[in-house]
């Protein structure tokens, strides 16, 4: 014999004022349901099967004995109630063992096949009206969870958002989300379609896909035939015609230009002087900033450090070692 209570606003506030009473046991719940017509009894004889919509306020009893077989399940006509109701147990403290399995990880795995789906056209309007909740709490949950280590057996949010986005073409979680909120309101908008935009458009140069992956990245510049003091004196003296110039001009019997006839009869000794080393350290690499021509290195011996992530990061099964994963932003103390 089932009692059921629909969720309705008010018969929702109602069980969650029961679930924090101190009297709870004493109460009986459907004695707080306001209008009385909504509270349901159903009897379930043998062999029939019955399948109770989403957020469903229900008891039970069984008045002989019996052999039922039930289960809870998430599916994607309803989110916003499923939704709904995780916010009441997690507010009331209901216990983990009368809760649903691995709630988190299993809606990032669920962002991961509507982004499929809104990129195919194969999603159904039912599921588009509550997939804005879906984006929504999704973005909340890696705010949090994101740099979390995770505890105990069965999937993460970490490992649960990397692969829905490694599943659909992306770097970064950050661009998987931003990949599903582009996806969604596009389809809220213009209809259910196949999208033409390709994988990864969104994704900017100084997006978090870059700024996840440390590059270093040296450059090594051609040796400089001019010191700094000639390329001085050169500027401090342009109305002046250069030394080995045959004309007003500056230009030379041997080049074409000033600069060029200087460099051709510089003496053997200063041929012979080392030119300058320049060493761009960033993320982007672009830019190449004069250093000085000798720099001393200590060589450094890697830490092994043991991470959960390990094979995400380094793509193997080792142990990560600090240049895997530590940002070239970062910088890092060499031992003297």
């Amino acid at each position: 014999v089932f009692c059921l209570i629909p969720p309705t606003d008010q018969n929702l506030a109602a069980y969650e004022e029961w679930l924090c009473r101190a009297d709870q046991n004493e109460l009986f719940l459907p004695d707080m349901i306001q209008n009385q017509e909504e509270v349901l009894r159903l009897t379930l004889e043998a062999g029939q099967t019955m399948i109770i919509p989403a957020g469903y306020i229900h008891a039970v009893y069984t008045p002989a004995d019996s052999v039922v077989l039930g289960g809870n399940f998430l599916h994607g006509m309803d989110i916003a109630m499923q939704l709904k109701i995780h916010c009441i147990e997690a507010r009331t403290k209901v216990q983990e063992k009368f809760r649903f399995p691995f709630y988190l990880p299993l809606h990032f795995y669920a962002g991961g096949m509507y982004l499929k789906k809104l990129r195919d056209g194969t999603v159904s309007k039912r599921e588009v009206e509550g997939l804005g909740e879906l984006v929504y709490v999704l973005a909340e949950w890696w705010n949090v969870y994101a740099l979390q280590s995770s505890v105990g057996k069965g999937p993460s949010v970490q490992s649960a958002a990397k692969y829905s986005a490694h599943q659909n073409g992306l770097e970064t979680v950050e661009d998987f989300l931003k990949e599903l909120q582009y996806e969604y309101t596009r389809v809220k908008e213009g209809g259910i379609s196949p999208t033409t935009k390709k994988v990864g458009d969104l994704i900017k140069p100084n997006d978090a896909a870059v700024k996840s992956r440390p590059m270093i990245r040296l450059k090594l510049a051609a040796p400089s035939r001019i010191s700094h003091q000639q390329v001085a004196e050169r500027d401090a003296s342009e109305d002046e015609p250069p030394k080995n110039s045959s004309n007003g001009n500056g230009s030379n019997d041997n080049s074409g230009g000033g600069v060029g006839g200087d460099i051709s009869n510089r003496s053997n000794e200063e041929k012979k002087k080392p030119g300058r080393l320049r060493i761009s350290l960033s993320l982007s690499a672009t830019k190449a900033h004069p250093v000085a021509a000798k720099a001393t290195v200590v060589p450094r011996k890697p830490k092994k450090v043991k991470r959960e992530d390990t094979a995400w990061i380094v793509g193997e099964t080792r142990d990560a070692e600090d240049d895997d994963w530590m940002p070239a932003s970062r910088p890092k103390k060499r031992s003297k």
